[in-house]
């Protein structure tokens, strides 16, 4: 066989799988599990255990027929990052956030050489985006659920949103010691019983939205 005899083989299989996977995708997209969309706000993973929990989470959000849409992967926009946010927002029914460890600081001071000076050491943030797209989301309306790693920083002066008390909800703390931490996280009733009543108000603002203005009877 020629080369060029071999090449046109190629891009026929090639043209074969780009078509399957099209139409596994269309086939996908008509499910029940991508009838409400979600926004799936977090810090990307940079550790496997990171991504394991990150799995386990869209794994749940499925499992509750919904649809978790994330920027990058899942939808993609040619406008800056806040109006391609604002477009994230403004097509989905709900928000979850996932803040995970990005960046360690071993030492901090707020408002250095005052009387009021703090000095923080040992800790860590999260990506800026988690203040941005859960403030968006409230102001939107839309049913939130915030999810932090321990060690993430809350307090007054970094926590941002993420401090207890900020949002009108509890903020749920979150270990990736191991594997093990992971699973027993999901195992908690807490776990359970709150994503339960996120996803219950989800499915109950699509419902609302999406039903007529009007409502004709005789």
């Amino acid at each position: 066989m020629d080369d060029a005899s071999e090449d046109r083989i190629k891009v026929s299989i090639g043209k074969q799988e780009a078509s399957t996977q099209t139409s596994n995708l269309l086939q996908e997209s008509n499910q029940a599990l991508y009838r409400i969309p979600v926004f799936l706000s977090y810090a990307t993973p940079y550790n496997t255990l990171q991504a394991l929990f990150l799995e386990n989470i869209t794994n749940a959000i499925r499992a509750a027929l919904l649809f978790p849409r994330t920027l990058g992967p899942s939808d993609q926009y040619t406008e800056t990052p806040l109006t391609s946010i604002r477009r994230m927002i403004l097509s989905s029914y709900g928000l979850m956030a996932i803040a995970f460890r990005r960046s360690f600081v071993t030492q901090a001071t707020s408002r250095p050489g005052t009387s009021r000076q703090q000095v923080f050491n040992d800790f860590w943030l999260t990506s800026p985006y988690l203040q941005i797209e859960p403030s968006m989301a409230y102001q939107r309306g839309l049913p939130l659920m915030l999810l932090v790693e321990e060690g993430v920083s809350t307090n007054s002066v970094f926590g941002g949103i993420l401090e207890q008390g900020a949002a009108p909800f509890t903020i749920i703390t979150f270990n990736l010691q191991n594997e093990q931490a992971i699973e027993a996280f999901f195992n908690t009733a807490f776990w359970t019983e709150t994503f339960a009543d996120w996803a219950c108000q989800v499915r109950s603002g699509y419902d609302r939205q999406t039903e007529p203005e009007f409502q004709f009877t005789c």
